[in-house]
């Protein structure tokens, strides 16, 4: 046995390894880092609920300016100052309407009478010596929470200025306390999150979470509440619903209220512990990654992109079309390589399906489509065209000329056709058409407007070195119905109606109807053959 037992395990086991020894570092540090991230998670909390709380204490503080300046605006109408009855009455519950927190509002005199209240009633709620002390130093005064006969309530005042001078004649008006769950509302609500706002004495102006049967309680009196309130800073408890959470005061200015916002411990350390998660499956990630490329060698990862270019030449090589190599990963020369291929593979295909000459569709293109429109069930209409005495200017102007005159017919032939179907050439000066886009009503017009247009286009004379050459072209036409079994027949009944056509005199346009008889030359030089293999 060997005295270096390392020596028996190859290169990728040996790199396995000391990726894993590379690792256990990187395991630590992430420890490290998960504890400070939780340390982090923790400060950002205490963060966010002190700055919920002194949000929502600002926004309970624009509720308490509202009622201060409803009330002022009350103090100072004439209506109020003068002792109006019918006035007041009628701006109270004006105002009532208007402001949905208003529960109730009365306007007494320096004797304690009613002169005017939104109700009718003639008896004010009494104000505590607290709230009428502070009245007194600034003619407002907003009191702690009231039990009411239905439900716990605020009560405010105002002091009213009389033509006489400042007299003990007092705005006062009861307070919905449900009205304050708008103002608790975070900007930026989390799971978990508690939202508490108390009055002077610790009783509970209101209590998100669905405790609202708190409100009205004496809640300050909690031990995790009252160390919130006692200590001014964040922490950490449970209250009423067990749940324990990162709590922060903020004051309410000018009204005194309290209010307390916490959000969950668990929700807060959840990503931590995510992170936690995260950091230890990317490590493991990272580990079997670095372990597996250790295994791999440089010659394999350039012979898999090899092995893909020559994949796709021997697939070409045995007649696929289209065939292309895609080794975007590889390096740079292989990638020129398959660059190179394809383009290769572009060429070879346009030469594979069309004619050299016209640049038309060919025989194979046509044969391929036609199988296509078969097997969508579409319908199919085809005319086969041969140009009338082609061969004599072939004779005597040459098979240059003979080739000019071939594309100029190839196209007029694209442009007379459009939309409505494609060209193709099978032979010297025999074409295919095929219509497409039409349903089985419109196929039959469809095939006559075309085939005229094919007529007119080929009529005109074609400019040649100053020679004017005439050519027509006689066209039979046949389409694929119930009585057409299959693409060989439909062929057979096109050169059917174009044996027809020449023997009304050429340069015209005969559609199968049956009635032509089967002059068709059981070879007609090869002619058969070709449109039944195009087919």
């Amino acid at each position: 046995m060997s005295a270096d037992p390392i020596r028996r395990y190859g290169l990728g086991t040996r790199l396995a390894l000391v990726v894993a020894c590379a690792t256990l570092p990187a395991l630590v540090f992430l420890g490290v880092w998960v504890e400070s991230q939780r340390r982090v998670a923790l400060d950002e909390a205490r963060a966010w609920t002190q700055r919920m709380a002194d949000v929502t204490a600002e926004r309970h503080a624009d509720f308490f300016q509202t009622v201060r300046s409803t009330l002022e605006m009350l103090s100072i109408s004439p209506a109020v100052r003068l002792g109006d009855m019918t006035r007041c009455v009628d701006l109270l519950q004006e105002t009532q309407r208007r402001r949905p927190w208003m529960a109730n509002a009365w306007v007494v005199d320096e004797t304690g009478r009613v002169v005017c209240s939104t109700d009718g009633s003639l008896t004010a709620p009494a104000l505590d010596a607290e709230t009428r002390t502070r009245m007194a130093q600034s003619e407002f005064g907003m009191s702690d929470i009231q039990n009411g006969e239905v439900a716990p309530t605020l009560l405010a005042a105002m002091q009213v200025r009389t033509p006489l001078g400042v007299r003990s004649m007092i705005v006062e008006s009861r307070l919905h306390l449900a009205h304050l769950e708008a103002y608790a509302a975070l900007p930026e609500s989390r799971d978990d999150d508690l939202v508490i706002a108390v009055d002077r004495k610790g009783r509970a102006l209101s209590y998100s979470d669905d405790h609202r049967e708190q409100v009205g309680k004496q809640v300050g009196a909690h031990p995790v509440l009252q160390a919130v309130l006692a200590g001014g800073e964040a922490t950490v408890g449970a209250v009423h619903d067990g749940i324990d959470r990162i709590f922060s005061v903020a004051t309410v200015p000018g009204w005194g209220a309290r209010v307390i916002v916490g959000i969950g411990q668990d929700t807060v350390l959840a990503t931590s512990q995510r992170s936690l998660a995260l950091g230890i499956g990317w490590a493991l990630l990272i580990l079997l990654t670095t372990s597996g490329l250790g295994w791999l060698s440089a010659d394999r990862l350039i012979m898999r992109s090899v092995r893909v270019v020559r994949d796709a030449a021997v697939e070409m090589a045995d007649g696929a079309i289209g065939r292309r190599a895609d080794v975007g990963g590889a390096p740079r020369e292989i990638r020129e390589l398959a660059t190179a291929f394809n383009r290769m593979t572009d060429r070879l295909e346009e030469l594979a399906l069309h004619d050299q000459l016209t640049g038309l569709p060919n025989r194979r293109y046509l044969g391929a489509r036609l199988m296509d429109m078969e097997a969508a069930g579409a319908p199919i209409a085809v005319m086969v065209l041969d140009a009338d005495n082609f061969k004599q200017i072939n004779d005597w102007h040459g098979h240059a000329v003979g080739d000019a005159v071939l594309k100029t017919l190839a196209e007029r032939l694209v442009v007379a056709i459009g939309e409505d179907g494609f060209c193709a050439r099978v032979g010297g000066d025999e074409f295919v058409i095929v219509v497409t886009g039409a349903d089985a009503n419109a196929l039959p017009l469809r095939l006559i407007a075309i085939a005229e247009r094919v007529r007119a286009a080929l009529g005109a004379p074609i400019d040649h070195d100053g020679h004017a050459l005439s050519i027509t072209g006689s066209i039979g036409g046949a389409l694929r119905d119930a009585g057409v079994s299959d693409l060989i027949e439909l062929f057979h009944n096109a050169d059917r109606a174009l044996y027809a056509a020449k023997a009304a005199g050429r340069n015209c346009f005969v559609v199968f109807d049956g009635s032509q008889p089967d002059t068709v030359p059981a070879d007609r030089g090869g002619m058969r053959t070709t449109r039944t293999a195009a087919a």
